[in-house]
């Protein structure tokens, strides 16, 4: 049996994470088994290591591990989040969740937008008022 697995990429910024989030919230109030996984949280280290620039490696090996700790706890659906280039990239991650056919929902905002969010995310603006 596959592993459903969805892939969310696209640029820094564009809400990976918190829709990523939100997802998990729906499978929740629907009772689905599941784990949202940030790659760039399993990839924060100081320092990197040698050879792997953006911790690509041990993020990879991370997720691997982090998995079969949540499949063991029931986890039967996994939701990642990545910047993902290339259909290597996303091999790699199916690799490190062995049985997952996944599909990639690529994530796009205008440079604007972005620009804004990243600016929020450093706190350099005060979150917009409704």
């Amino acid at each position: 049996m596959a592993i459903p697995l969805l892939i969310l990429s696209g640029p820094v910024g564009v809400g990976k994470t918190s829709l990523g989030h939100a997802v998990g919230e729906w499978l929740e109030r629907r009772d689905f088994a599941h784990s949202f996984i940030d790659l760039d949280a399993l990839a924060h280290t100081y320092p990197r290591p040698a050879g792997d620039r953006f911790a690509d490696r041990l993020a990879l090996s991370n997720l691997r591990d982090v998995w079969k700790n949540c499949a063991a706890a029931g986890s039967r659906n996994l939701i990642v989040a990545r910047v993902v280039e290339s259909k290597r990239g996303v091999a790699q991650i199916q690799a490190a969740v062995p049985g997952s056919r996944p599909p990639v929902c690529q994530l796009r905002a205008s440079e604007a937008t972005l620009a804004d969010a990243r600016a929020h995310a450093r706190g350099r603006l005060r979150p917009r008022m409704a």
